[in-house]
């Protein structure tokens, strides 16, 4: 969730399976220190550190900060790290500068491209910069058929993706009335089964892998 919008503690959403505080990059009043000290107080799984949208050396500063700051912080969880493009170069110039590799990767700026195709070329060109395996998520995604294609082909292009498309389908049909909320999670979790299928070899148009061998996004989100 972006820290604006985050609760008094996580165990509020006790159905949450990995609660992960967001940096909230369109709200600049947000630094790192914030999202950790956030974090830490409610008990969060992740922390998404500050970046600059589409500002890569503004961007390579924030998280540099944000790391150091982590090192001396109560919070304990994982760090996800966002790059902006150019995404290669962005974890590159990270990587050289003693970032481990331990870390969650984000691919972030993205948001508002509409060409999947760049998508799916930003995650390839880091993939193929990284030394060492990395955790790999893809911001705002989504499960298109162009990128649940790519995913099918290549089960290691990504470690996970948000999409909040399944939830919004619902909402836009969902007329107003009491136990509304029932049938928005009862076919927002049929919307996310669905998205999964299609990233899984289980749709015929796949041939390049098996169930056996499949080892690829394990985790799509909609929030």
């Amino acid at each position: 969730a972006p820290i604006h919008e985050i609760p008094q503690s996580a165990e509020d959403y006790p159905n949450c399976l990995h609660f992960v505080v967001d940096s909230s990059i369109q709200n600049s009043e947000y630094g790192n220190k914030d999202v950790l000290d956030t974090a830490a107080r409610i008990g969060a799984d992740a922390a998404v550190l500050a970046d600059e949208y589409r500002d890569i050396d503004r961007t390579i500063e924030a998280i540099l900060d944000g790391l150091e700051l982590f090192q001396k912080h109560e919070f304990e969880g994982e760090i996800v790290i966002p790059l902006q493009p150019p995404h290669d170069e962005c974890y590159r110039h990270l990587r050289d500068r003693g970032v481990s590799s331990a870390h969650t990767f984000a691919l972030g700026g993205l948001k508002d491209e509409p060409d999947d195709k760049k998508k799916i070329a930003a995650a390839q060109a880091v993939r193929e910069v990284a030394d060492d395996p990395i955790d790999l998520h893809g911001l705002g995604f989504g499960a298109s058929n162009e990128v649940a294609r790519a995913i099918r082909d290549d089960p290691t292009l990504l470690d996970s993706i948000d999409s909040s498309t399944p939830l919004q389908d619902v909402l836009g049909r969902a007329r107003p009335g009491e136990e509304r909320q029932c049938t928005v999670a009862a076919e927002t979790g049929a919307g996310l089964v669905e998205s999964l299928r299609r990233l899984s070899p289980l749709v015929d148009d796949s041939a390049s892998t098996t169930l056996d061998d499949f080892d690829g996004v394990r985790n799509c989100s909609s929030f």
